[in-house]
């Protein structure tokens, strides 16, 4: 059997059209924000392989430490400035713990499940 050039195109726009899409499969991270000296919020749940992003909303700058379930050490650069964010994926569950290095009150948790 011989195909048309119209053919061609109806089968091409079929495959195309048949693919799964990648545009926005990925969801959007988990937001940890810097106020007023304090994490908010200051304890947040996520599951294995979410990006969470800390983000320095403070005149002032902060810096992140994350200890992770699975002993992992996270940091930030050591000044966070105003707007300035950090990201990071945990790739265990359990719980983790973060504070700011420079200021040591500043603490909070995520609990990362699978």
């Amino acid at each position: 059997m011989q195909l048309g050039r119209g053919s061609f195109f109806l089968l091409l726009g079929l495959a195309v059209s048949a693919s799964p899409s990648t545009a926005g499969a990925q969801s959007a991270p988990a937001k940890i924000v810097i106020e007023h000296y304090a994490f908010g919020p200051p304890a947040l749940s996520v599951k294995v392989g979410e990006r969470i992003e800390f983000t320095n909303n403070d005149q002032i700058p902060h810096s992140i430490v994350l200890e992770g379930p699975n002993g992992e050490t996270f940091r930030s650069k050591e000044q966070l400035d105003e707007g300035e964010s950090f990201g990071v994926v945990l790739s265990a569950p359990g719980e983790a713990v973060y504070y700011c290095g420079v200021h040591s009150g500043m603490q909070g948790k995520i609990t990362v499940t699978k």
